[in-house]
């Protein structure tokens, strides 16, 4: 990728280096996943073995999971308070948006009843 270097920024020819990727490259996606992963590990999370779209985190108080496809999580825990608070911590280093309870994800349809 060739960029032009924008006006008043110096003269001569310099090289420029991305930092992070721009979205659409090849690479772009395992970048996101790596970065990801980089942060659930360092909140205490465990990748699945057996699927690695799959983090667990459990200590002696609570529970809670994390599925990933692409950009979508579902988050399940062992009450609200767990999720509300990996919410608030996924926001701090992400832009999320909360579409709430979940109704349907990778073709799952949910439904929920009091229990």
């Amino acid at each position: 990728m060739y960029l032009k270097q924008p006006e008043g920024y110096g003269d001569g020819d310099f090289v420029w280096k991305l930092k992070k990727s721009i979205y659409g490259l090849k690479q772009s996606g395992r970048n996101w996943n790596r970065m990801l992963h980089d942060y659930l590990t360092e909140i205490g999370f465990s990748q699945s073995q057996a699927d690695c779209c799959m983090y667990t985190r459990l200590d002696e108080h609570s529970f809670a999971m994390i599925l990933v496809w692409v950009d979508d999580m579902l988050i399940v825990g062992s009450n609200v308070d767990v999720i509300d608070t990996l919410k608030l911590d996924l926001n701090l280093k992400f832009k999320i948006t909360d579409f709430g309870v979940p109704s349907k994800f990778l073709g799952i349809n949910f439904t929920f009843g009091k229990g």
